[in-house]
């Protein structure tokens, strides 16, 4: 039902908001200015140009004021009346920084002085947030520039091109995204894409972008092994130096724009461009960047840009963020850039319930109304908790069932970043090398040639596969047939495992297994039923039973082959197996998100087993330990 709703308001804003603007940003020279930030002035809805500087944005009928910002270049907003679909090609100028005025000998820092007044408003930024949600677009693009002559031909048949065009990894996605302070997040991933994989779901998070640099300290998993310290820390001027490149007037506001530069090489800083707004003392824009220098790990160098946009108040959040990654490793050279557009706020009133504020101020001229006021006050509070509660529980992230099932058209109407000719190309070669791959003469053509024998395939496990039927038949490797233990001596193992899979993950597995040994003599069998009714909540259902042995610790600790060396060579029987005629019936699935449960009824008649073999190759004077030990013990 939820998924519905969500998709009947995706479709009514694309059915109301029937024009778009759209156009390509360039320079005074021409050149395309890739990224530039633009929205319509007094909302928080807005998008990005790609790289080629080409933009489109949704509206509906009517008058808009489009604000255009790129990152060195001078703030332009464009008189839009829209009465069909418009097109409107844009040029920024360069901004013309206004210079600071400093006495010959004097010590004063115009950057320093910008800086202290920032710091000392940090707090009121990260309290005056107190909760937020807005719609969110990620992107995410890799590439394999290069690598060693050894390895390009493996590579190049493995189907991935090497170079400029050499797109390893492309997928999109769709989603909304909650927050509320101080870390609580919840993200519904609406429509995900990935290029040549249309069955999978993009790893995209809208959540990886929580870079907030009020923060005093930044935190970046696996990239960085310490964190990272903030331009805008309170110990800030001792791990960095500020200097003013320049002010600037973006309308009635005068911008600061300042070169951020570690103070010592190895420090975990950053350096690139900060731009602080005058008197507001918020984060205009951002440009920094961090290198191995700077405790920076699996890569070379990462930049962060981000812009912000007002949207209530004096209270600015970020309407794009952007992270570019370079990175080499024994002769493998590669790139990857993650963009996130971020609109439509609601900011501090994560419901569209009557803010307190607002409460307040209409019921302030009567004793009587500021009672109501404190009861509907406690009334609001109390509907936002057990909202809440059902927003920010342990599972942070939701992916809706059908987010993969979105077809080209659906993606080109609502679509806020237009693809470039690199990423249309991906697309459309990988879906359709996909499409031919997902064909009964492919599938036949590769089964014939992955199901020939050969004796390694035999040696480590042989696999027969007939996959335009998804049918899968696997046998034994011999390495793993023949074991040794003190209880059956010389033993044969054989497991062999069918397997019926559908289009929807669903999945029917049945496993028989047969053992012999060869020092008491005895034949056990056994044989288990799984089917696997969902592949988003790993819902499985399984039914085995028979006449077998087992360890006594159920987790099974000791591999069969380790166990097997180590007795005929070090005289250690490690393993402790008892048999037991069994029937068992199980279900699991995932509650939330990494939390998985388990349901079994067991049934099992057990025996004890005693010593029937005692052959090692070395300390023949000494004996193994007794079964018997175990079972009174």
């Amino acid at each position: 039902m939820r998924l519905i709703i969500l998709l009947l308001l995706l479709v009514l804003s694309h059915v109301s908001s029937a024009f778009t603007i759209k156009g390509v940003i360039t320079d005074s020279k021409g050149e395309a200015l890739s990224y530039t930030n633009l929205y319509i002035k007094g909302t928080s809805n807005g998008t990005s140009a790609n790289a080629k500087g080409e933009y489109v944005l949704t509206v509906d009928a009517g008058v808009y004021e489009v604000v255009f910002q790129h990152i060195g270049y001078q703030q332009k907003v464009e008189l839009v009346t829209v009465t069909g679909n418009v097109e409107l090609n844009v040029k920024l100028d360069f901004v013309e920084y206004q210079k600071a005025e400093v006495s010959i000998g004097s010590k004063y820092n115009p950057a320093d002085e910008v800086i202290k007044k920032a710091i000392a408003k940090r707090k009121y930024f990260l309290e005056a947030v107190e909760s937020y949600s807005c719609d969110a677009y990620v992107k995410g693009m890799n590439r394999l520039l290069d690598a060693p002559f050894w390895a390009k031909s493996r590579i190049k048949k493995a189907g991935i091109t090497i170079g400029a065009n050499g797109v390893i990894y492309l997928s999109e996605s769709l989603s909304r995204l909650y927050y509320k302070k101080p870390n609580k997040f919840h993200e519904v991933v609406i429509s995900s894409k990935v290029s040549g994989q249309p069955q999978n779901f993009t790893f995209n998070s809208a959540q990886s972008f929580f870079f907030n640099f009020y923060e005093s300290a930044i935190t970046i998993p696996v990239i960085a092994s310490r964190p990272l310290i903030s331009p805008l820390s309170n110990s800030a001027f001792f791990y960095y130096n500020f200097r003013m490149i320049g002010a600037y007037k973006e309308g009635d506001l005068l911008i600061n724009k300042i070169q951020v530069t570690p103070k010592r090489k190895s420090d975990p800083c950053f350096s690139g461009v900060l731009s602080i707004v005058e008197n507001n003392w918020n984060i205009h824009s951002l440009e920094l960047f961090l290198t191995k220098d700077n405790g920076v790990q699996y890569i070379d160098t990462l930049k962060v840009t981000q812009y912000f946009i007002p949207i209530k108040d004096n209270l600015w959040l970020p309407s794009q963020q952007r992270y570019d990654a370079k990175a080499s490793y024994l002769g493998i050279k590669g790139d990857g850039y993650f963009f996130g557009s971020f609109k439509n706020y609601q900011l501090n009133n994560l419901f569209g319930i009557q803010s307190k504020t607002d409460t307040t101020a209409n019921n302030t001229t009567a004793k009587a109304k500021s009672v109501s006021t404190k009861a509907l006050q406690k009334k609001i509070q109390k509907e936002e908790k057990k909202i809440e509660s059902k927003i920010f529980t342990d599972e942070v992230i939701k992916i809706e069932s059908e987010a993969n099932k979105f077809d080209k058209s659906f993606w080109d109407s609502i679509r806020p970043v237009p693809l470039t000719e690199l990423e249309l190309n991906d697309y459309t070669i990988k879906d359709s090398i996909q499409i031919l791959k997902e064909s009964p003469v492919y599938k036949d053509s590769m089964d014939k040639v992955r199901n020939k024998p050969n004796f390694l395939g035999i040696l480590v496990g042989y696999t027969f596969r007939k996959e335009s039927k998804r049918l899968r038949f696997e046998c034994p490797s011999l390495l793993s047939i023949v074991n040794y233990n003190t209880v059956e001596g010389l033993n044969l193992q054989l497991r062999f495992e069918f397997s019926k899979a559908w289009k929807d993950g669903r999945r029917l597995t049945l496993e028989p297994v047969f053992r012999y040994g060869f020092s008491n003599r005895s034949f056990n069998a056994k044989a288990s039923v799984t089917f696997r009714n969902s592949q988003k909540f790993e819902e499985f259902i399984t039914i085995s039973g028979g006449k077998f042995i087992s360890q006594f610790n159920e987790a099974q600790p000791q591999p069969f082959f380790g166990n097997t060396w180590l007795s005929i060579v070090l005289r250690n029987n490690y393993m402790k197996l008892y048999e037991h005629y069994f029937a068992r019936i199980s279900y699991s699935r995932e509650i939330y998100n990494g939390i998985y449960g388990t349901l079994a009824l067991n049934y099992a008649q057990r025996f004890p087993l005693e010593n029937t073999s005692h052959f090692s190759f070395f300390k023949m004077k000494y004996d193994y330990t007794p079964m018997a030990w175990i079972c009174q013990g």
